[in-house]
């Protein structure tokens, strides 16, 4: 019994932190598209106003009966998913080209403890990338033979994973070295209208993430 609390224990602490940094994620990436559109009245709108509007957008397809209808939002995700990855690593690699690489530093900047600090947050944003495949691997476990299922899920969502995620953590840190921003799509510059896109795709993906 101990195990099933210690497992449920850390399961909600993971399962509230990645809300709330998606939450956040959309939050920003919508003041991004409300910042290119008005770009004199920064002020106007701030972030925690856009992160109260894509949770009351959340709080609205929570009322949905079951996770069958919410199909066409999966659906959507999942297109979502491949635009945003597809359209960052563009960018970035586009924006990279552009930069004058004698000016990008790879160094490791801080102290000897902010540097073990840093190591430890991308383990974790490493194994958050990972997380991703939970749900696959769920839906693949319906089906007999359970086993063989689940490996299969488990493998194609991780390919997934490698070819998207990991390909853009390469592709930012060649082009920006260091100075690359957690959030990738706040180093990017030009094209502006490809970045709105990224942005824009961003929304719609964390939208089916966060059910």
């Amino acid at each position: 019994p101990w195990g099933y609390w210690y497992v449920s224990f850390f399961q909600q602490v993971a399962s509230i932190g990645n809300n709330i940094a998606i939450q956040i994620a959309a939050g920003s990436s919508l003041k991004a598209v409300y910042k290119h559109y008005h770009t004199t009245d920064d002020g106007a709108m701030t972030l925690q106003q856009f992160i109260i509007l894509f949770g009351a957008f959340e709080l609205l397809l929570s009322q949905l009966p079951d996770i069958h209808s919410l199909r066409w939002v999966n659906a959507a995700c999942t297109a979502s998913t491949i635009g945003f990855a597809g359209t960052a690593i563009g960018v970035t690699i586009y924006d990279g080209h552009r930069i004058d690489r004698k000016e990008v530093d790879y160094s490791l900047q801080g102290s000897a403890a902010s540097k073990i600090f840093r190591a430890f947050n991308a383990l974790g944003t490493i194994a958050f990338s990972f997380g991703d495949a939970m749900l696959p691997e769920i839906q693949s476990s319906v089906r007999e033979p359970v086993r063989m299922n689940m490996y299969k899920g488990v493998s194609t969502a991780y390919s997934i994973i490698v070819m998207s995620y990991w390909t853009l953590a390469f592709s930012g840190y060649w082009a920006f070295g260091t100075g690359v921003q957690p959030y990738i799509l706040s180093s990017l510059t030009f094209p502006r209208w490809t970045i709105v896109m990224a942005n824009l795709f961003a929304v719609i993906q964390i939208t089916g993430c966060f059910q």
